[in-house]
């Protein structure tokens, strides 16, 4: 008996979405080191999996819903992140003694408070125009109007913000 078989969806999703992050990571590795037939493979091999990771998520997901219900529930997500499963991952890993993997998940947490922080302020304001944000390549903090000097969550420089 397989079990649920959304459970079983959702591993797939996860493994297929992991598979073409690692791929694009070492197709870079590959064009750096000059060897672009390696890069070109794994670029081809990730755009296959990225194409299977989305289909598959939109059978997860199944009908989209309303924006609204969609932002109560990233809400939601984000305050969980923040309570138990950051704080549960850490404790795990500060037991292992291994404090690089600490420090490295306390800055992605402090991105995360960000992206809460922001996602209450956008609730309050609700902004009509788009306005520019600019998000952190090391850890995903975001930015709006425009990139700071240094991250706020992991100390990154102001070059390694991309606008979005």
């Amino acid at each position: 008996m397989i079990g649920n078989p959304n459970d079983s969806m959702v591993r797939i999703f996860l493994n297929e979405s992991l598979s073409a992050a690692r791929n694009r990571t070492h197709a870079q590795r590959a064009s750096a080191e000059g060897d672009t037939g390696m890069a070109a493979w794994l670029n081809a091999m990730a755009a296959a999996e990225e194409v299977r990771a989305e289909r598959i998520l939109m059978k997860i997901r199944g009908k989209v819903q309303k924006v609204d219900d969609h932002y109560s529930e990233l809400v939601k997500a984000k305050q969980e992140e923040l309570e138990s499963d950051y704080p549960d991952i850490k404790a795990e890993y500060e037991e292992q003694e291994d404090q690089t993997t600490v420090k490295l998940l306390t800055k992605y947490e402090k991105a995360v408070e960000n992206h809460l922080d922001l996602l209450k302020k956008f609730q309050e304001e609700k902004p009509n125009e788009a306005k520019s944000y600019y998000v952190c390549q090391v850890c995903g903090y975001i930015a709006p109007d425009e990139a700071p000097e240094r991250c706020p969550a992991c100390n990154a420089v102001r070059d390694r913000f991309n606008q979005v």
